[in-house]
């Protein structure tokens, strides 16, 4: 009966090896890619927050007609 159960064990270490090397392979042959994707999102992510934080550090001017148009909003708000 042991080496019924030492037969046993030595095929499903075996077995866990050869998938635990088919595992490993696949990762080490999919991780270039995989680190490539991840860093061209991280560079996008990257980017918009850069641009999302310029927009609220150095807001644009509002514009002749943007001011304008607040103005007769408000005025149209007092006597309404």
């Amino acid at each position: 009966m042991k080496t019924l159960l030492t037969t046993l064990s030595r095929g499903i270490t075996r077995l866990r090896l050869r998938m635990a090397a088919g595992d490993l392979a696949f990762m080490e042959a999919r991780a270039p890619l995989a680190l490539a994707d991840q860093r061209a999102r991280v560079r996008e992510l990257a980017t918009r927050l850069d641009r999302l934080e310029a927009d609220t550090c150095n807001p644009t001017p509002p514009t002749a007609e943007e001011v304008r148009a607040r103005a007769e909003r408000r005025l149209k708000e007092v006597l309404l």
